[in-house]
């Protein structure tokens, strides 16, 4: 059986889409607007697995991401839509993928790779020179009252059609940021990574906040999921009244989030009771430097969910 790695061509998309919906299950047209959103644009990459039919049987995706430590930009990549297709596991096309890949990258002067893995496939990148950091944490907390959502609550939330952020507040970030690796925002990046429609990204702001965040509804309960959450300023008191004000708007039963430890924020959630899962503490942050010059291992992470392409 012949094989090759190839470069995706974009006109067969719609190939990668079929085999995404193949193997998670997932509805058709949420696939392909997460797909279009990841690899339609100027500054993702993509290696494909082909057979001798020209069938795609495996991809390795990532998207260039904006990562920065101090005033200094990395060469670096998130890693999105690893999959095999069911007939062709368990003969190693995942490590093959991936080396061509991280060979590939390194030729290009790729500093760093980063993403959040399942726990099947961690020990395979771990064989691939993966380091798994500690303090990424889900943060929940559940709003009892709220136990049943209602239908006529969510029609009265106000949704922006366009999130916008006060430039101001990017300033503030950089300097609360500072000393962490951490996305780079600005106006352009932001309007792309939330340009996912089938997301239903969401904007609320008081005075000295934003909240970027979605919800779903699971089992006829509303949860609310937060990105992150842009402060003016570093207190508590108007990150506590910024969320107290976005709950009683939306009325969850249950909040979420995904953050580091070492997020300025983290211990704002922890002061208003959002509580990381004992049985599951640290979640699969997984990095691959592969700059021998680059030394972030002692370096503390500044992300959030926001920074997480499943977000």
């Amino acid at each position: 059986m012949e094989l090759k790695i190839v470069e995706l061509n974009k006109n067969e998309l719609n190939k990668v889409i079929d085999l995404f919906c193949l193997v998670w299950g997932e509805p058709r047209e949420q696939v392909k607007e997460k797909t279009n959103w990841a690899f339609l644009n100027s500054f993702s990459k993509v290696l494909v697995f082909k057979n001798n039919k020209e069938e795609i049987i495996a991809v390795r995706g990532g998207i260039k991401w904006p990562i920065i430590y101090n005033n200094k930009k990395f060469l670096c990549f998130q890693f999105h839509g690893t999959c095999v297709h069911p007939n062709y596991r368990r003969m190693g096309l995942f490590t093959k993928l991936n080396i061509a890949f991280l060979e590939s990258c390194k030729d290009e002067g790729v500093e760093l790779i980063f993403n959040v893995s399942v726990k099947a496939s961690k020990l395979g990148y771990e064989k691939l020179g993966w380091q798994y950091l500690k303090g990424f944490h889900r943060l929940t907390k559940v709003h009892p009252i709220n136990a049943v959502f209602k239908k006529n609550i969510d029609e009265e939330v106000i949704v922006s059609d366009k999130i916008e952020i006060p430039e101001i507040f990017f300033l503030a970030r950089e300097k609360q940021f500072k000393n962490l690796i951490n996305t780079s925002y600005d106006h352009n990046f932001l309007n792309w990574r939330l340009s996912n429609k089938e997301e239903n990204y969401r904007f609320f702001s008081t005075e000295n906040a934003c909240v970027i965040y979605k919800t779903k509804i699971k089992k006829n309960r509303k949860e609310l999921i937060i990105g992150d959450i842009f402060l003016l300023n570093k207190r508590f008191k108007d990150f506590h009244i910024c969320l107290s004000k976005l709950l009683e708007k939306e009325k969850p039963y249950l909040s979420f989030t995904y953050i580091f430890a070492s997020h300025p924020y983290y211990f704002f959630y922890l002061g208003f009771l959002y509580l990381p899962n004992p049985l599951n503490y640290n979640l699969n942050f997984g990095t691959k430097t592969l700059d021998d010059k680059l030394k972030i291992s002692n370096l503390n992470w500044g992300v959030g969910f926001l920074d997480i392409d499943t977000f």
